[in-house]
């Protein structure tokens, strides 16, 4: 019998914490995009009207080279001004995942957002991700340029999703000269979306002159034209690079750095 008590508790306790299930959902760590939105606001009276930002996804299991990304952004943290992670920051949705990924992306030297991902919100991710991070509709102006944040993960949230009436909203509303729009799942990944949903998306790209579509889901790092917009899929991190935007009043580029 004290054979088999002792086997469970270390079985169930880690790094001093008494863990019942590891599907717990309950963190005290809230509104963390929030907060970091508030550090990039502090920032930009100092920034220039041209300037860098990294854009990372697809972290899941790849700790390490997250790692790797964050020393690699740290060493130039004169150079970007902030961070933007398109989503699959999990690979289960556990909770347990979210803070070590936390962990890490807190080492960062600069303001980083996080967007929802597929994976992020299976088993009882969706609840953790809102206390966590918050809405995973968000949008933020920064000098001359409106990032719109979206949760496109059909499959795996619940609610109207997608909320293309957020995003039209936003660019409606957006008086900046330079629209970029970031969710996790590619807008013409053909698995999730018919031809009318992709459509949907792209009118709303050409209608309103939006300069970058960013995604994550697929892991390789690619850019292509979108309705005129460029699309890039991020790429994780096993890829071993990150995505660097350049942003100034004349427009928006793009390049992938190794790191």
């Amino acid at each position: 019998m004290f054979r088999g008590c002792l086997l469970f508790l270390l079985l169930t306790q880690s790094c001093g914490e008494f863990n019942v299930s590891p599907y717990i959902s309950k963190t005290a760590d809230s509104k963390t995009n929030t907060k970091q939105l508030s550090l990039i606001s502090q920032n930009e009276s100092t920034a220039g009207t041209s300037y860098k930002i990294a854009v990372l996804s697809d972290t899941h299991n790849y700790y390490k080279e997250l790692e790797d990304q964050v020393e690699y952004i740290n060493a130039r943290k004169n150079e970007y001004e902030f961070v933007i992670v398109s989503g699959d920051i999990t690979n289960l949705g556990l909770l347990r995942e979210y803070e070590m990924t936390k962990r890490l992306l807190e080492k960062l030297s600069i303001p980083y957002v996080v967007a929802a991902g597929n994976h992020d919100l299976l088993s009882n991710g969706e609840s953790i991700y809102d206390q966590m991070f918050g809405s995973s509709n968000f949008a933020f102006t920064y000098k001359q340029t409106k990032f719109i944040v979206y949760n496109n993960n059909n499959w795996e949230a619940t609610g109207r999703i997608p909320d293309l009436g957020f995003v039209e909203g936003q660019l409606a509303s957006s008086s900046s000269s330079n629209n970029i729009i970031i969710s996790h799942v590619s807008p013409e990944d053909s698995d999730r979306w018919d031809e009318a949903q992709v459509n949907e998306v792209r009118n709303l790209v050409s209608s309103y002159g939006v300069d970058y579509y960013l995604n994550g889901h697929d892991h390789n790092p690619t850019c292509s034209d979108f309705s005129g917009a460029t699309r890039c899929t991020v790429g994780a991190p096993v890829k071993g690079k990150i995505l660097e935007l350049n942003l100034s009043n004349s427009g928006v580029s793009h390049q992938f750095v190794e790191f």
